[in-house]
């Protein structure tokens, strides 16, 4: 046990020195016969509290070079061209199995995608990184990671990554004709996305809704290219009663109508 754990001093079988229990700690075929000693020991033997010795213990990872176990994963499930993730640890395959590896207490946990979204700052990184983790992620991911709807790797109608509660999907037709331009729409292929969910609660739903912004944007827009004119020709005026009808097709919506009447009044 105490060859496991080549930094404590003293035991009956010292290290030489460094590179000597580098060597062998390196070897998995050797470190799997320690881990079958230790595994035997452990059954027969009362040795206390084990934490020590799994905090204390090195083995070797995917490149043999010794690493303590409590710093290193068990597995990684993401693949290695995957941008943005550190260098990680991996207990060499040789001993992933180990029966003594599968014990709870000793058992190196997975590098997963939390692992992953902790270390990659996708809130920071280029268009293409994200554009990157977006093709894996939905090819790849099963079940609902929350966090994920807060990350801008969600592809809209134009080509840009925002954040899930940038993107809006009326199911209202109309309301979609009259946002049309004001709003970011979902990608084509961000319907297909088994991630996603079209109706019901959680993170991962699409907004059905426009927002206020969205919709101060709209009549701000709209109003402004007769904001300079003295009147309004007959075209302009055509136009002008289309917008007010479309503001009625807004108002009749109790979703809308609270966005606005509710939280902004106009100033006086």
């Amino acid at each position: 046990m105490r060859r496991l754990q080549p930094e404590l001093e003293g035991g009956d079988f010292p290290w030489d020195d460094d590179q000597s229990w580098q060597s062998c700690l390196g070897d998995p075929v050797i470190s799997k016969k320690y881990l079958d000693v230790v595994y035997e020991s452990l059954r027969k033997l009362d040795v206390g509290s084990q934490h020590n010795l799994v905090r204390n213990a090195y083995l070797p990872d995917r490149n043999r070079f010794p690493q303590p176990l409590a710093s290193m994963f068990g597995s990684v499930a993401l693949p290695p061209d995957l941008g943005n993730r550190r260098h990680v640890s991996i207990l060499h395959p040789v001993l992933s199995s180990h029966r003594l590896l599968t014990k709870r207490t000793w058992k190196p946990k997975p590098y997963s995608l939390d692992n992953y979204l902790d270390d990659a700052q996708l809130e920071a990184s280029s268009h293409e990184e994200r554009r990157s983790f977006w093709n894996w992620l939905r090819q790849n991911h099963v079940g609902t990671l929350r966090r994920l709807a807060d990350l801008p790797i969600w592809p809209s109608s134009s080509g840009d990554l925002l954040k899930l509660n940038e993107l809006c999907q009326p199911r209202n037709a109309r309301i979609k004709s009259i946002f049309d331009g004001f709003i970011n729409r979902p990608s084509d292929g961000l319907f297909r996305a088994r991630i996603i969910k079209r109706k019901g609660r959680g993170k991962l739903v699409f907004r059905s809704d426009p927002n206020f912004g969205e919709i101060k944007q709209l009549i701000s827009a709209t109003i402004g290219q007769w904001a300079d004119l003295d009147y309004l020709d007959v075209d302009e005026r055509k136009a002008f009663i289309k917008f007010e009808s479309s503001l009625v097709a807004v108002a009749a919506n109790p979703k809308l109508r609270a966005s606005t009447s509710a939280k902004h009044r106009p100033d006086r």
